[in-house]
């Protein structure tokens, strides 16, 4: 027998329920930052730069970036408008398996 999507989306959710209920703090920060490792693995680096300049102000990102003996004045570190590019959808289509 072949569950319908419905009953495999609600089955992926108990699931996933179960397992972070059944995880302490320690595990929990350790999964958080193991997906965001691996979610990036799949992107280049100005897509990296890019989502980074979203989230945070410039001088952040430039410290970010000193920080691993890049030059910031070597990317273009604003973000003019909250347009996504081709790149960005599809790492957000692949990170959260949009259908």
């Amino acid at each position: 027998m072949t569950l319908s999507q419905e009953q495999f989306d609600k089955l992926v959710a108990a699931y996933a329920e179960q397992i972070v209920e059944g995880m302490d703090l320690k595990s929990l920060e350790q999964f958080a930052y193991d997906t965001i490792v691996a979610n990036f693995d799949v992107v280049d680096d100005n897509t990296l730069i890019d989502e980074m300049c979203r989230f945070y102000e410039q001088e952040e990102v430039e410290t970010l970036l000193e920080s691993v003996g890049a030059n910031p004045a070597d990317y273009d570190l604003n973000v003019a408008d909250d347009t996504l590019t081709e790149d960005q959808i599809n790492f957000l289509r692949e990170t959260v398996k949009l259908k």
